[in-house]
């Protein structure tokens, strides 16, 4: 009988622990996209940054990585937040806009127990997954909204003085920008 509630109460206790943990001491640690892992996540992708923004609820609710709703393992272990990252490609002359889950484990020993439970294998404790936006519509919108104006002030680069034609992103010569 001992062996029985014994057997029950040590999980309740853990799990009950581990809810405490992760919403109530923890609930300000959401992982964050930092600028530099989206410069680099955008120049592997031939990419220029151009922006990164937390989803709004109606963008999570479309739910891009379809994960299954309600209470789980994977949620009870780990933390998530979802981000949208825009670049610039110059190759395409395109905007491109990825949706990036990034899940942060709470383990700090036994990786293969956590990888049971959540029945999915983990990479790392930081792990960053990524969508590539191909509805024409959603990436006609933001073409709109991140239209550049382009406004030549002179024919000459400012940094070494070669001639420049209207349509150039970078001078020849020196290989300065001229994107603000």
């Amino acid at each position: 009988m001992k062996t029985i509630l014994f057997l029950v109460i040590i999980p309740f206790f853990i799990l009950i622990c581990i809810l405490i943990v992760k919403y109530i001491f923890i609930p300000f640690s959401k992982p964050q996209l930092s600028l530099r892992e989206s410069i680099d996540f955008l120049g592997k992708r031939n990419c220029t940054y151009i922006d990164h923004l937390s989803l709004k609820k109606t963008e999570l609710r479309e739910n891009h990585f379809n994960r299954k709703k309600g209470i789980s393992f994977r949620k009870a272990l780990s933390s998530k937040s979802e981000f949208k990252l825009i670049g610039y490609s110059r190759n395409e002359n395109l905007y491109k806009l990825y949706w990036i889950e990034i899940t942060f484990w709470w383990f700090i020993f036994g990786k293969g127990f956590f990888e049971l439970l959540v029945g999915d294998k983990i990479e790392q404790r930081k792990e960053l997954k990524f969508i590539e936006e191909t509805d024409l519509q959603i990436l006609g919108n933001l073409n709109k909204n991140y239209e550049i104006e382009t406004v030549i002030v002179s024919d000459k680069c400012p940094a070494c003085g070669a001639k420049i034609l209207p349509n150039d992103m970078d001078c020849k010569e020196c290989g300065l920008e001229y994107r603000n």
